[in-house]
């Protein structure tokens, strides 16, 4: 029993870490999966089973190189230059995503909070908040992802009780063929992205304990999935070019609808801010002095921030988020084949 809940808990803050603000406003269940229609069903299962299967692996191969950081796992995957440049690229991702959470914690604190400089409270309670949570290890984030996730399903049940449209205008004419390439895509990315969380969810775990936490990820996953694409489906051509489809459906509940937006959004926000910054903690090896590695975790994506929400998403991340994806390919390939031709893999500093 005692091994079932501490898997339970593993999955919540892997599901919890990869619940940011894209999936809580609709804007990333609308452009993977809801744009593609009646293929959008298929496409939900699938990155669900993918990312279930990313996670997996990545925990067992963090477990088997004793890597229980993101830095220490890409350094022995792919050694040498390969390793250090696939840490960089990860710990600039980390800093971009995690200062664009804190530039959306700023705008719901402007839209929520009557006071002048909501927008700059939002950003320094959420920074210290995140670092205090952050330290504290994975047990807030799965403890946040146990109020998250039946925050998020409450949302969407009431969204699906709002009248449809007499009749759900297709807005594509996908086939398979576009619709699991866009699966596979928001699979490896959220994986790669969690891939901080992963170090830790699979340190001193068997492969036995890392599937049944891959099954409860699956399950977690396609229900959250499945849910969030149901409300926005009937809505589908209406919604196609919102940039928060979920909050401008959500406006039609009136306040209650409001302020669960705001408290979903919030937990969602916070969630990934707090697995983001724990991995730029840990990341930090020897040449950074204990002392510093808190105000480096902190200062990073502060500085991100600046450049506001919509910049860092428009501008920064998708060039990165290419480049981490691509290389937590690799870095869960080279692996893999060692295994395939039986030679084991060196552990390179």
């Amino acid at each position: 029993m005692r091994n079932i809940r501490g898997e339970t808990q593993a999955a919540l803050a892997l599901v919890a870490a990869v619940i940011g603000a894209g999936f809580a406003s609709g804007r990333e269940i609308m452009r993977f999966f809801t744009m593609f229609g009646a293929w959008s069903w298929a496409g939900c299962v699938v990155a669900a089973l993918l990312l279930s299967g990313f996670s997996t692996w990545a925990a067992y191969q963090a477990n088997r190189l004793k890597a229980y950081d993101l830095g220490t796992l890409c350094r022995r995957s792919l050694g040498g230059f390969g390793g250090q440049m696939a840490s960089v690229l990860n710990g600039a991702l980390c800093a971009v995503i995690a200062g664009a959470m804190l530039a959306a914690v700023g705008e719901l604190a402007a839209l929520s909070l009557p006071v002048q400089n909501a927008y700059a409270i939002g950003v320094g309670v959420s920074l210290l908040l995140g670092g205090f949570l952050a330290g504290r290890g994975l047990s807030s984030l799965s403890a946040l992802g146990g109020w998250l996730l039946p925050a998020c399903l409450l949302l969407y049940t009431l969204l699906l009780n709002l009248p449809a449209p007499e009749t759900t205008r297709v807005i594509t004419s996908a086939n398979a063929w576009q619709t699991f390439p866009m699966a596979f895509a928001y699979a490896a990315m959220n994986a790669a992205l969690s891939c901080g969380v992963l170090c830790e969810v699979g340190r001193d775990r068997d492969l036995k304990s890392l599937l049944r936490i891959g099954m409860i990820i699956f399950l977690m996953l396609s229900l959250l999935l499945i849910a969030a694409n149901a409300s926005l489906y009937p809505h589908q051509a209406d919604l196609l070019h919102e940039p928060m489809p979920v909050v401008q459906l959500a406006r039609s509940l009136g306040a209650v609808g409001y302020w669960l937006c705001i408290v979903v959004l919030f937990l969602a926000v916070m969630t990934t801010l707090i697995a983001l910054l724990r991995t730029l903690y840990r990341m930090m090896g020897e040449p950074v002095p204990q002392r510093a590695r808190w105000p480096l975790a902190l200062g990073a994506p502060f500085i991100a921030c600046i450049g506001g929400f919509n910049w860092i998403i428009e501008s920064v991340y998708p060039m990165l988020g290419v480049a981490s994806t691509l290389l937590f390919l690799a870095m869960m390939g080279k692996p893999f084949a060692s295994m395939i031709r039986r030679r084991p893999v060196e552990l390179v500093e």
